[in-house]
C-alpha cells in the first residue's frame, strides 16, 4: 500500500506533490493579523477568501503565520544548540521554503556570529519545490552558501552519504502527514494481521486490495515495534479498562479490523538515526484529523481543493495524483519509533543514560510550543483573538534529542 501511496503522491509525473509544485500554498507578503476585525469568524472568512484568491489547496502553518513561525523554530534552535559547534539545520519537506527564510533572517539578525558558520541544508523530493527554494534563499535572499537544496528521498539511506556524528537539528514540519503507510487487517482480534497489498484489475478497470500474510520486511519491524503489549506507565488503567471491555466483545461480537501503520516514517527515521545519530528533531503535525471517511485506526484523510471549495474521497485508491493523502500523527507511536530506531540504527554506538534512557522526548501542544518560544502578540486580531494559539488546537510538537551520558 505504501507503494501506491508514493506513487500518488510522489510520482515524477503524476504525483500531487511533483506534478504541481503550486498545490503548496505561498504567501509572499506575511498577514496583517492587526488589521482583521473581530476573533475567530473573521479571521477564517479572511482565510478562506485567500484560499478561493490563490486557487491553492492549503496553505502550511508556517505559510500562515510566517514570519513568526518560523522565529519561534528558531528562537528554540539557539536556546537549544551547542555553541561550540557550528549549527547545521536539515529541513525535510521545506515546501516553498518559507521556514528556511524565516529561520535564517531571524538567526542572521539576532546571532549574527551564529549565522556566520552555520548552514541549512533542504531535503526535498519535488524537483519543482526544490527549484522555487534555491531561487527564493539564494537569488532572492541572499542567504548564498549558508543554504542548499538536496532534491531526493530522505528516506533513502544511500542518499545521506556518509554517517556524520556531529551535532545537528531535524526539522520536519507537516511532513510525516504525508509519508506513506502500509494497512494492515485481520478478520478479528483473534486473528493474526494480514498486509494488505494492491493490484490493478482490468477486467473492472480499477486498483483493488487484496490481503497476504505480512511478508515484507518493514512492515514486520514496524508491526513488531508497536504491536507490542506496553504494560506500566505507558498504559494507564482507563486504557487497561477500555482494551477489556474491547476484549469481551471481541468474543461475543468479532469484527474486521483495519490499522495503518507509519512505515514510511519509520523508514525515515531509520535513515535518520543511522546518518545523524546527534540530531535534535524539531517535528510538527495533526495528531486529529476532522470527518475521515476511510475506515481504519490511523486512518488518512484524502481530498483535494480547487477555488476554495474542497472535496473528501471515500477511498486513497480514487485519488491518483489528483488529491492529498493526509495521515494524522499518533505521537505516543512516534516517541516509541524514534527510540526504536535509535537504538536498532546505533550498532551499539549509544547506550542508554543512569535512568534508561536513549532519546530524551518531549511532547507538547503547538500553543504550549509557540508560547514559549514565539513572538505571540505579534499574530492578534483587532479583538484580540490568537490564532497561532488558538487555531490548530489539533497539531502536536515533538522534541527529541540525544541523552546526555551519566
Amino acid at each position: 500500500v505504501r507503494d501506491y501511496i508514493r506513487q500518488a503522491l510522489y510520482h515524477p509525473k503524476f504525483g500531487y506533490f511533483s506534478s504541481r509544485p503550486d498545490v503548496v500554498g505561498s504567501m509572499r507578503e506575511p498577514l496583517d493579523f492587526s488589521g482583521i476585525s473581530g476573533g475567530r469568524f473573521a479571521y477564517r472568512k479572511h482565510i478562506a477568501e485567500l484560499y478561493k484568491q490563490n486557487d491553492m489547496s492549503w496553505f502550511t502553518p508556517v505559510e500562515l503565520f510566517q514570519p513568526w513561525y518560523g522565529f519561534a523554530v528558531a528562537e528554540y534552535i539557539l536556546q537549544t544548540m551547542n555553541p561550540q559547534f557550528p549549527l547545521k539545520i536539515y529541513e525535510i519537506g521545506g515546501g516553498t521554503g518559507t521556514c528556511a527564510s524565516n529561520v535564517l533572517g531571524y538567526i542572521r539578525e539576532r546571532q549574527g556570529d551564529v549565522y556566520k558558520t552555520m548552514h541549512y541544508t533542504s531535503v526535498d523530493v519535488s524537483e519543482g519545490l526544490a527549484n522555487k527554494q534555491r531561487h527564493r534563499l539564494c537569488e532572492e535572499e541572499e542567504h548564498g552558501d549558508k543554504f542548499s537544496v538536496e532534491c531526493r528521498n530522505a528516506r533513502d539511506k544511500s542518499g545521506w552519504g556518509e554517517q556524520d556524528e556531529s551535532p545537528c537539528y531535524v526539522v520536519m514540519l507537516e511532513v510525516l502527514d504525508n509519508m506513506p503507510h502500509d494497512l494492515l487487517f485481520r478478520e478479528s482480534s483473534k486473528s493474526p494481521w494480514m498486509e494488505t497489498y494492491v493490484q490493478y484489475d482490468s477486467s473492472e478497470s480499477r486498483f483493488v486490495e487484496h490481503h497476504r500474510p505480512v511478508e515484507d520486511s518493514l512492515v514486520s519491524r514496524c508491526l513488531e515495534i508497536l504491536g507490542k503489549e506496553r504494560d506500566g506507565d505507558s498504559v494507564d488503567v482507563v486504557r487497561k479498562l477500555t482494551k477489556s471491555v474491547k476484549s469481551i466483545f471481541s468474543r461475543v461480537l468479532p469484527s474486521p479490523e483495519k490499522w495503518w501503520i507509519p512505515t514510511g516514517c519509520m523508514e525515515l527515521l531509520e535513515s535518520l538515526h543511522y546518518a545523524r545519530p546527534n540530531m535534535v528533531m524539531v517535528v510538527s503535525d495533526f495528531s486529529f484529523l476532522p470527518e475521515v471517511k476511510i475506515p481504519g485506526r490511523g486512518a488518512p484523510l484524502v481530498s483535494s481543493k480547487k477555488d476554495g471549495v474542497t472535496t473528501d474521497y471515500s477511498s486513497y485508491l480514487d485519488a491518483k495524483g489528483e488529491a492529498d493523502i493526509f495521515f494524522p500523527t499518533d505521537f505516543d507511536q512516534l516517541l516509541i519509533l524514534d527510540n526504536e530506531c535509535a537504538i536498532s540504527q546505533s550498532e551499539g554506538k549509544i547506550v542508554p543514560n543512569k535512568f534508561g534512557v536513549y532519546r530524551g522526548s518531549a511532547i507538547m501542544s503547538s500553543s504550549n510550543f509557540m508560547s514559549r518560544f514565539a513572538y505571540v502578540n505579534q499574530v492578534k486580531t483587532k479583538s484580540g483573538f490568537n490564532p497561532l494559539l488558538d487555531e490548530y488546537s489539533n497539531t502536536k510538537v515533538y522534541l527529541s534529542a540525544p541523552v546526555l551520558k551519566g
